[in-house]
């Protein structure tokens, strides 16, 4: 029931959060770019037979904190990098840009239905995370899609890039 109020919150909200874009968008025009992967409508090309992973950085930090990851992490699988930030979607494309197994996207809005979106269009082995923020939506039904979860600590990190 806290979900469905959640959600019911959220989507009466989300009008706010595209008036918010496009005031942070006058300042950084990277905002807007994309816009559309805030929705849950992603634009990714798929290999056969290679199994995808979504790895979320949050900031401009956690994108250069997880580049090494996210590198080893392409050359088996195709990553889906998503980000919140303009810096971070900036820089996420600097770094990756010659990378195909790559794809930068926004993050998408925390809404069921946005997420449902986003998640349908990708063939997910599992999701990462940098740390445990995250949206409440995707964590209760990432658990219900069966996704495997991976929050990957800063620390944590660390210590897989050792075994990678």
């Amino acid at each position: 029931m806290l979900i469905f109020i959640y959600n019911l919150i959220f989507l009466i909200l989300t009008p706010v959060f595209i008036v918010r874009i496009f005031f942070k968008a006058i300042g950084d025009p990277d905002y807007l770019r994309n816009l559309k992967n805030r929705f849950g409508v992603l634009s990714t090309s798929m290999e056969p037979g290679l199994e995808s992973i979504w790895f979320h950085s949050v900031s401009l930090g956690e994108v250069i904190s997880s580049s090494d990851l996210v590198r080893k992490l392409s050359k088996d699988h195709k990553v889906i990098l998503t980000t919140t930030t303009g810096t971070g979607f900036k820089k996420a494309n600097q770094i990756f840009f010659d990378n195909k197994r790559v794809d930068i996207a926004y993050a998408p809005f925390d809404f069921y239905f946005f997420t449902w979106l986003f998640l349908n269009k990708v063939k997910l082995r599992q999701l990462s995370f940098l740390r445990q923020k995250f949206g409440q939506t995707l964590s209760i039904y990432a658990r219900h899609w069966r996704y495997r979860l991976l929050l990957a600590m800063e620390d944590y990190l660390r210590r897989v890039l050792k075994n990678i």
